[in-house]
């Protein structure tokens, strides 16, 4: 049973509802055209109210960000599945982080329109605070951790070069698509390569890149 007062109730819902808002907003017109002034109007809270929650746009912003990594890490954490061959598990798993990036293409731009900090793969984790993007980058790593050990990666990896060259790949590819939507879509030969295909050819390439050579 809750503990929260009344009145801790009621900001708590009005926290919530502002943040709906701004994601449904974010969605549509992306990071430009989210402003608290727009976002007074559409909540029918003062500008002076909003910032009673959030003392900037970029604060909300962020909160928004971090929402965007803890349900690409939910994502990716579903996408395990022990009972099928890890090189299956490991191009879903690579194929969900596109596919949560292009559920809302604004919100992954905005995840990086600005400089994000750099993880630390070297420090004390245990003596830091545990961030979604971090654990989104610790599921990559332990996708290279488990393929060394499994042998189906090439077992003289790098993990930590092997993790940020996953990532920068399906960054790429994931912002390509979010600023250019229906990319590749072309015609090879009389062949037309859908979006789809392409992303589990990039991912196959991506992986076979990492396995173990015969």
């Amino acid at each position: 049973m809750s503990t929260a007062t009344p009145a801790e109730r009621r900001k708590e819902n009005i926290r919530r509802r502002i943040l709906q808002a701004a994601d449904e907003m974010l969605a549509q017109e992306g990071a430009l055209g989210l402003s608290i002034r727009r976002l007074a109007e559409i909540t029918d809270y003062s500008p002076a109210a909003i910032y009673r929650y959030f003392p900037s746009k970029e604060s909300l912003v962020e909160e928004l960000k971090e929402a965007f990594f803890a349900r690409l890490v939910d994502n990716l954490s579903a996408s395990v599945d022990q009972s099928i061959p890890f090189e299956t598990m490991c191009r879903g798993g690579l194929r969900t982080y596109i596919e949560t990036a292009l559920e809302k293409p604004n919100h992954y731009l905005a995840v990086f329109s600005a400089p994000v900090p750099p993880i630390d793969t070297q420090s004390d984790h245990a003596s830091m605070p545990e961030t979604s993007k971090q654990r989104a980058f610790e599921f990559l790593q332990d996708l290279v951790k488990e393929g060394k050990a499994t042998g189906g990666f090439d077992r003289d990896l790098n993990v930590d070069l092997s993790t940020r060259s996953l990532w920068v790949g399906l960054h790429g590819l994931a912002m390509m698509i979010a600023h250019m939507p229906g990319f590749p879509n072309f015609r090879d030969g009389d062949a037309f390569i859908k979006t789809s295909d392409f992303i589990d050819f990039y991912i196959d390439r991506l992986v076979t890149g990492l396995e173990a050579k015969s």
